[in-house]
């Protein structure tokens, strides 16, 4: 009896805990630099090359070569787990450079990566018109995320002779249950 709470146990905290997994690996995140922030890095990279960060965000282009693959990517905030979650202004764009080559049909636009990166310097290109000064990090890792799929609500309605109107199938109990009205009913 003990040995199969003990056994449920593990299974529930093993359970429990892989959905906090990082997506890099153990040693990609050690490498990290902790004192190594993108924002200052951008107004000063040459106190931080050679220095390696956490970076992510969205695909903005990918230009392959023989040599390589240089991603541009734009900048977003990262979750604990290190999910891209929303755009940082502050940060703006850099250059990921790859000697690998990095598939454009896999890595295209849109598509949210992390990964760790090097400092290696930085370069000028045009964007709109004007000059913009792109940090370039050399990739140590890189993780591809899944897109999200939507979720849909497929409303319940009665059979045909009432199709038009729309009933709650869970009836005896309120969407906001145990609320009547709304759960914040009292704003």
């Amino acid at each position: 009896m003990k040995n199969s709470f003990f056994s449920w146990g593990i299974f529930l905290a093993f359970f429990c805990l892989s959905g906090c997994i990082h997506p890099l690996s153990k040693e990609a995140r050690e490498s990290v630099d902790p004192d190594a922030r993108f924002e200052l890095a951008r107004k000063n990279p040459k106190a931080y090359l050679g220095k390696t960060f956490l970076l992510g965000g969205a695909i903005v282009n990918n230009i392959s070569a023989r040599q390589g693959s240089s991603l541009e990517i734009l900048s977003y905030d990262l979750s604990s787990q290190g999910r891209p979650n929303r755009p940082n202004e502050i940060k703006g764009r850099f250059l990921a450079v790859s000697k690998d080559f990095l598939d454009p049909a896999l890595y295209k636009n849109d598509e949210l990566v992390t990964l760790t990166g090097t400092l290696r310097g930085e370069e000028k290109h045009t964007l709109n018109g004007a000059d913009y000064i792109y940090p370039v990090f050399e990739i140590g890792e890189i993780y591809l995320w899944k897109k999200r799929q939507d979720r849909y609500y497929r409303p319940h309605y009665y059979p045909y002779p009432y199709y038009p109107y729309y009933y709650y199938p869970y009836y005896p109990y309120h969407p906001y249950y145990p609320f009547r009205r709304h759960p914040y009913y009292w704003h």
